[in-house]
């Protein structure tokens, strides 16, 4: 589809940007099209201006409706954010430790995500 190595937070069905589309109950956002994703692959857009769109899709000939979404990685990806709810959780209420500790495990944190971040771009 053209978002091949994107990062997974850009939606594959709209153009929303991923801070209204994770919003419960957000208004649905236009859908992207065959003829969208190329024109945005051709595009002079850089970074998250391109919306996760990488380059021209593959099998352009083939409707956005006859493309089946990846259940697998969105299981996934569902599955670590319980997983990353239920470590943080228990780390607010059930571990004591001590404000230290918790500088070091946020900071650790925030360099895995600024480091993902940086290898999806």
């Amino acid at each position: 589809m053209g978002k091949e190595y994107s990062s997974g937070h850009w939606c594959i069905i709209c153009r929303l940007h991923p801070n209204v589309w994770k919003v419960f109950d957000h208004t649905r956002g236009e859908k992207w099209t065959m003829k969208s994703l190329r024109a945005m692959a051709e595009s002079t857009k850089t970074n998250a201006e391109r919306l996760g769109v990488k380059i021209k899709p593959y099998l352009d000939f083939i409707p956005m409706s006859n493309f089946v979404i990846p259940v697998l990685h969105s299981q996934i990806n569902l599955g670590n954010d319980v997983l990353y709810s239920l470590l943080d959780y228990a780390a607010d209420n059930i571990e004591s430790i001590s404000s230290e500790e918790q500088v070091t495990r946020n900071s650790y944190l925030y360099f895995r995500r600024s480091n993902r971040a940086t290898v999806a771009t």
